[in-house]
């Protein structure tokens, strides 16, 4: 076999053993996602409206599960696979979904507004929550929370500042 053929199904293998390893916690993730959207439907079916959205009740669901259930080692390289890399992938493309045209209508002092106004909030919130005594970590993401949009900005924020399972 050859150097460069015997590199390339090195690889390949490796690939497919990586995409292996995430397998049950990806699929575990993507269950609690269905359900969190099926529950939603089944709200707004109910009610006329959702009240909750999916996210928060994806939250809901997974800790919900995690609480009476704590997933062998087989799924962690997934869910981390999920809340890193899918969850990152997913706030690049909703933003991506604000269009050129749309943020050149707004105008430059509208944006400036916003930003400044983010900035604002996000160091008054970590202020409060230090001067609260919440750890540091635990003060940045209660900040993004609270200042950009909720609980996906915590989940985004928290693999990014090291945040562990208990923050």
């Amino acid at each position: 076999m050859s150097a460069l053929r015997l590199f390339s199904h090195s690889r390949s293998t490796r690939t497919v053993a990586g995409i292996r390893a995430i397998l049950p916690g990806l699929g575990l993730c993507v269950a609690v996602t269905a359900a969190a959207i099926g529950f939603e439907a089944a709200e707004a079916h109910l009610f006329g409206r959702a009240w909750l959205e999916a996210l928060v009740l994806a939250i809901l669901l997974g800790s919900a599960i995690r609480t009476i259930w704590t997933p062998s080692q087989r799924f962690f390289p997934g869910i981390a696979f999920g809340a890193k890399t899918v969850l990152e992938i997913a706030v690049v493309l909703l933003g991506a979904s604000l269009s050129l045209a749309t943020i050149l209508a707004a105008g430059p002092g509208l944006l400036f507004g916003i930003a400044g106004v983010v900035v604002v909030a996000i160091l008054s919130s970590y202020g409060i929550g230090r001067a609260l005594g919440l750890h540091p970590r635990m003060a940045i993401l209660v900040a993004c929370g609270n200042s950009i949009c909720g609980n996906s900005a915590i989940a985004a924020t928290a693999p990014v500042i090291g945040a562990d399972g208990e923050d």
